[in-house]
């Protein structure tokens, strides 16, 4: 049902771009073309559900994926040209120096603009996608903190998103810029994998070569239980890699401690695994000066702080990953990006490592966060 209906919203959208935007006689043809380009992405994540990896079906995935995030921005300029056409209807209605002429010309000037900028904003849409994430500092202030634990060092990694066209590579040199920071921990917010492991368990071996004072840890997100969360967390244990699940670790820290908390994903009930719990996370007997919970997603963070934690890092919004969706996700999440201050609780939520599906970022750059802790 899922494929059918991503098939439809495609298909309207190619369809409706072309009619727009190109040779009116031809936009049906052009339209297609889109379509079946698009589709490519939808075929062979079928084929690799039911076979594995291999260089056809990723390539197949990278045509497919990148015309996906090509064709979705220049839908966004068809929809504007529409409104453009209606405001100038309705401008020329009211003032006969605005003729129809006049109107149709400048649409049609308009739409070709628009149409030719779609090359180069993916062109450099593509280029920050697919290069290195930028190093992102952010400092976490808090009255009271214990000089001890001035200065101490999170790196925090998120929907990193392995699978069809993210492998082995990209995970290395995502590794080696977090090991240029020397964490006192890394930790990994979830979606770090999209696919099932008996096919991509090889991509992430380099995670095991991450450095750090205390480790790394990491909590579940939506996609690794679309990929088979029960293997992926096998695998992610084989490396060395602490899962946090409704759980915590005391970190002492030149005579203090930190609680680092995790919860898994606010879905993981839905695949018969445990329900998040900020309470059962945070449970524990050993004083600590300073808190800290996963989350993969940011949308509870009201209810998390009510647990009375100092701090939650999340993902999962990408930042809305590329123009025009930097906007568009603001009418579905209250944290998007950035920091933000509930009642006494700091969230931080990333824009992401890598990106999810189309290879694009534009307005919304991937990012390693470096979080630092410090008295204000």
């Amino acid at each position: 049902m899922f494929f059918f209906i991503a098939s439809l919203i495609m298909l309207f959208m190619a369809v409706f771009s072309a009619r727009i935007l190109f040779n009116k006689k031809r936009y049906l043809i052009y339209g297609l073309l889109m379509f079946v380009a698009m589709y490519l992405a939808v075929a062979a994540r079928i084929l690799i559900a039911k076979s594995g990896f291999n260089h056809l079906l990723t390539t197949l995935s990278w045509i497919g994926y990148f015309t996906v995030g090509v064709v979705s921005i220049l839908f966004c300029a068809s929809v504007i040209q529409v409104a453009v056409n209606i405001f100038g209807y309705v401008v020329s209605k009211s003032s006969s120096r605005f003729s129809p002429a006049r109107r149709h010309f400048l649409s049609k000037t308009m739409g070709s603009a628009m149409s030719l900028a779609v090359v180069p904003v993916s062109g450099y849409g593509f280029y920050r996608a697919v290069g290195d994430p930028v190093i992102k500092t952010i400092e976490i202030k808090k009255n009271g903190l214990n000089a001890a634990i001035d200065g101490f060092k999170i790196v925090q990694l998120t929907d990193i998103h392995v699978g069809p066209t993210i492998g082995a590579g990209k995970v290395r040199r995502i590794v080696e810029m977090t090991n240029t920071l020397s964490p006192d921990i890394v930790v990994i917010t979830g979606d770090l994998v999209d696919g099932a492991a008996k096919y991509i368990a090889d991509y992430i071996t380099p995670l095991n070569n991450l450095q750090s004072k205390y480790g790394t840890y990491f909590v579940t997100g939506n996609h690794e239980y679309y990929s088979g969360a029960s293997a992926w967390l096998r695998k992610i244990r084989e490396l060395g890699i602490k899962v946090l699940d409704n759980s915590n670790e005391i970190i002492p820290h030149n005579g203090a401690n930190l609680l680092l908390a995790g919860i898994p994903d606010i879905h993981a009930d839905r695949f018969g695994y445990e329900r998040y719990d900020p309470a059962k996370a945070k449970q524990t007997e050993s004083p600590y000066d300073f808190s800290v919970i996963l989350s993969h997603r940011p949308e509870i963070a009201r209810e998390v702080a009510e647990h009375g934690y100092d701090l939650q890092l999340s993902g999962h919004t990408h930042g809305g990953q590329y123009f025009p969706w930097t906007y568009v996700i603001y009418l579905f999440h209250e944290f998007v990006k950035g920091l933000y201050e509930i009642n006494n609780m700091s969230l931080y939520v990333s824009k992401g490592t890598a990106y999810w599906g189309p290879p694009l970022r534009i307005g919304a750059e991937p990012e390693i966060t470096e979080i630092v802790l410090r008295h204000s």
